[in-house]
Protein backbone atom coordinates (compact mmCIF):
# COMPACT_ATOMS: atom_id res chain seq x y z
CA UNK A 1 0.00 0.00 0.00
CA UNK A 2 1.15 3.31 -1.07
CA UNK A 3 1.44 6.07 1.73
CA UNK A 4 -0.17 9.12 0.80
CA UNK A 5 2.58 11.90 -0.25
CA UNK A 6 2.46 15.29 1.53
CA UNK A 7 0.56 17.75 -0.80
CA UNK A 8 2.73 20.14 -2.74
CA UNK A 9 2.12 24.56 -2.10
CA UNK A 10 -0.50 25.59 -4.95
CA UNK A 11 -2.97 22.61 -4.26
CA UNK A 12 -5.68 23.74 -2.51
CA UNK A 13 -9.33 22.79 -1.88
CA UNK A 14 -10.35 19.04 -0.97
CA UNK A 15 -11.38 17.82 -4.39
CA UNK A 16 -7.94 18.74 -6.08
CA UNK A 17 -6.02 17.53 -3.05
CA UNK A 18 -7.80 14.76 -2.97
CA UNK A 19 -7.19 14.14 -6.82
CA UNK A 20 -3.23 14.95 -6.37
CA UNK A 21 -3.19 12.66 -3.59
CA UNK A 22 -4.58 9.43 -5.62
CA UNK A 23 -2.27 10.57 -8.66
CA UNK A 24 0.23 10.22 -6.49
CA UNK A 25 -0.72 6.55 -5.42
CA UNK A 26 -1.03 5.34 -9.09
CA UNK A 27 2.19 6.39 -10.55
CA UNK A 28 3.58 5.16 -7.28
CA UNK A 29 2.16 1.82 -8.12
CA UNK A 30 2.76 2.16 -11.72
CA UNK A 31 6.74 3.01 -11.05
CA UNK A 32 6.23 -0.44 -9.24
CA UNK A 33 4.73 -2.73 -11.65
CA UNK A 34 5.97 -1.65 -14.88
CA UNK A 35 9.50 -0.34 -14.42
CA UNK A 36 10.56 -2.53 -11.26
CA UNK A 37 11.37 0.22 -8.66
CA UNK A 38 11.10 -0.81 -5.17
CA UNK A 39 8.76 0.60 -3.57
CA UNK A 40 10.69 1.90 -0.59
CA UNK A 41 12.68 3.89 -2.79
CA UNK A 42 9.77 6.37 -3.37
CA UNK A 43 9.25 9.40 -1.95
CA UNK A 44 7.95 12.64 -2.92
CA UNK A 45 11.41 14.19 -3.80
CA UNK A 46 13.11 11.23 -4.95
CA UNK A 47 14.60 12.08 -8.11
CA UNK A 48 13.56 10.32 -11.15
CA UNK A 49 16.82 10.11 -13.34
CA UNK A 50 19.13 10.17 -10.64
CA UNK A 51 17.15 8.23 -7.57
CA UNK A 52 15.50 6.11 -9.89
CA UNK A 53 17.40 5.47 -12.85
CA UNK A 54 14.36 6.32 -15.29
CA UNK A 55 15.77 6.62 -18.48
CA UNK A 56 14.21 8.38 -21.87
CA UNK A 57 12.98 4.86 -22.70
CA UNK A 58 11.69 4.34 -19.31
CA UNK A 59 9.67 7.72 -19.84
CA UNK A 60 8.19 6.61 -23.28
CA UNK A 61 7.02 3.13 -21.59
CA UNK A 62 5.35 4.93 -18.76
CA UNK A 63 4.11 7.36 -20.98
CA UNK A 64 2.27 4.50 -22.53
CA UNK A 65 1.05 2.80 -19.27
CA UNK A 66 0.07 6.73 -18.12
CA UNK A 67 -1.97 6.51 -21.63
CA UNK A 68 -3.36 3.32 -20.66
CA UNK A 69 -4.13 3.23 -16.91
CA UNK A 70 -4.81 6.61 -16.70
CA UNK A 71 -6.29 8.22 -19.73
CA UNK A 72 -3.63 11.28 -19.82
CA UNK A 73 -1.56 11.78 -22.62
CA UNK A 74 1.61 13.09 -21.88
CA UNK A 75 4.60 12.92 -24.60
CA UNK A 76 7.96 12.13 -23.71
CA UNK A 77 8.72 15.91 -24.33
CA UNK A 78 6.34 16.71 -21.50
CA UNK A 79 7.34 13.94 -18.89
CA UNK A 80 10.78 14.97 -19.12
CA UNK A 81 10.31 18.27 -17.69
CA UNK A 82 9.42 16.03 -14.63
CA UNK A 83 12.30 16.02 -12.24
CA UNK A 84 10.86 14.62 -9.08
CA UNK A 85 8.15 12.47 -8.60
CA UNK A 86 6.00 15.37 -6.97
CA UNK A 87 6.52 17.28 -10.41
CA UNK A 88 5.52 13.79 -12.54
CA UNK A 89 2.29 13.93 -10.28
CA UNK A 90 2.21 16.91 -10.68
CA UNK A 91 2.24 17.21 -14.61
CA UNK A 92 -0.65 14.16 -14.63
CA UNK A 93 -2.61 15.49 -11.84
CA UNK A 94 -3.29 18.71 -14.39
CA UNK A 95 -3.79 16.40 -17.22
CA UNK A 96 -6.78 14.52 -15.27
CA UNK A 97 -8.14 17.68 -13.63
CA UNK A 98 -11.70 18.94 -15.65
CA UNK A 99 -11.17 21.93 -17.80
CA UNK A 100 -13.65 24.76 -17.19
CA UNK A 101 -16.20 25.49 -19.70
CA UNK A 102 -15.89 27.91 -22.00
CA UNK A 103 -18.01 30.91 -22.08
CA UNK A 104 -20.21 31.27 -25.30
Amino acid sequence: MTTLAVVPEGVAGEHDVALWQQTYAQISDLLVSHLGIPRESLSPRVRLDEDLAIDSLDLLDLGTVLSDRLRVDLGVEVLVLAQTLTDLTGLVTAARAPTPPEDA
